[in-house]
């Protein structure tokens, strides 16, 4: 099933299944995302209007992101989960069911992130997400990552030394 990855607004033969995103149609391997994901088999497979009609209206997401989660989970996708789009699909993998996304996620977060020099705000967002969809084995990274930042904190401030190694203050 290695088709060519890239644009999911041109139809193709084997692209015979449709998601719409706030008029944006994206054409997409059905067959493909039902392996991948029970949401996107009952979807496109069901035994209900839906699925015969092989169109699925996803009202509450925008169309760059629907485009971004098929560059990755297609197995010719040259994106891969980064630091922007991993809380995204982090939620994906969540709520339609895909392991496979699950895994990439967790790879980022495990190997990938700590090489990274993220924002406070941007590590804590990934921790709050990651425990709302079911990552919590991935939160010590983001844990310590957040605690290193209060280290920062305090050595800009002059307090650092003032901290004793066992959590106290020094007297």
């Amino acid at each position: 099933m290695a088709e060519e990855s890239g644009n999911f607004t041109v139809e193709s033969k084997h692209r015979t299944c449709r998601i719409t995103v706030r008029g944006t149609t994206f054409y997409v391997n059905g067959h493909f995302l039902g392996e991948i994901s029970t949401f996107f088999d009952v979807a496109f497979f069901g035994d209900f209007a839906e699925a015969r009609e092989k169109l699925i209206t996803l009202e509450s997401e925008t169309p760059q992101d629907i485009a971004t989660f098929l560059d990755i989970v297609h197995p010719g996708g040259k994106k891969k989960v980064t630091e922007k789009s991993c809380g995204l699909m982090m939620r994906y993998s969540d709520i339609w069911d895909i392991p496979s996304l699950r895994d990439k996620c967790k790879e980022f977060l495990l190997y990938n992130f700590p090489k990274l020099r993220p924002t406070f705000e941007t590590t804590l967002s990934l921790l709050e997400i990651a425990y709302l969809h079911g990552f919590e084995n991935c939160s010590d990274q983001l844990i310590s990552r957040l605690a290193g930042f209060g280290q920062v904190f305090l050595d800009q401030q002059g307090m650092l030394h003032k901290v004793s190694p066992s959590g106290g203050y020094s007297c």
